[in-house]
């Protein structure tokens, strides 16, 4: 391929990656060599809106990535993602698409929409909270995944703001966080990789 076309290098820190807390549940069964159920809760990002295919949704790459470093042991990672969907409206679906498939883990991503939309942030550290009990239940690992660097969320005042909200809670929670939203901004601003490279028109 020419030089000009070549897929952009992602230097992504390490520190801005690295989980704060450990996985036990998923450690546990790591270590016994047991079946791995992840199921993934989230909006469009999380469906697939913009992947080329169904198989390039970042669920369907996760199984994918998991099966190449760790060849031996079988994992199932489930797909929940609803387009449009805020945080009130997965948490009316939680037992379904959540509790009744008994995860070890939940990548729960959250918050882009309502930032989107611009609705009022109050009571989405609640909701979420909500959620975390829930997933306590079944006791279960968790990761809170965090709105997108994209041009349709950070042109919204309250962008920011949802970001420090999540952290915030995850923190109170002592759950993970995966930062999504410097993770891109990362990409934008330090490797200077256009928005059209990571995403999607929609």
């Amino acid at each position: 391929a020419r030089a000009d076309t070549a897929a952009p290098a992602c230097d992504t820190p390490l520190d801005l990656i690295r989980l704060a807390n450990p996985l036990p549940r998923v450690a546990k069964k790591i270590a016994s060599g047991e079946p791995i159920t992840i199921v993934a809760i989230g909006s469009s990002s999380t469906s697939g809106a913009g992947a080329s295919s169904p198989d390039a949704n970042y669920p369907s790459r996760l199984a994918i990535e998991l099966k190449q470093h760790f060849p031996k042991l079988s994992f199932s990672v489930l797909n929940r993602g609803v387009g449009g969907e805020e945080v009130a409206d997965m948490l009316r679906r939680f037992e379904s698409a959540v509790l009744v498939e008994k995860p070890d883990l939940v990548l729960w991503q959250l918050g882009t929409n309502s930032v989107i939309r611009g609705h009022m942030l109050g009571g989405h550290d609640a909701l979420i909270r909500v959620g975390l009990a829930k997933i306590r239940t079944i006791g279960a690992d968790v990761v809170l995944i965090d709105p997108q660097f994209a041009p349709k969320v950070i042109s919204k005042p309250d962008a920011e703001r949802m970001v420090t909200l999540i952290s915030a809670t995850a923190k109170r929670e002592d759950v993970d966080l995966f930062r999504r939203f410097e993770v891109m901004r990362h990409w934008y601003d330090v490797d200077h990789i256009g928005f059209e490279t990571f995403v999607s028109p929609d």
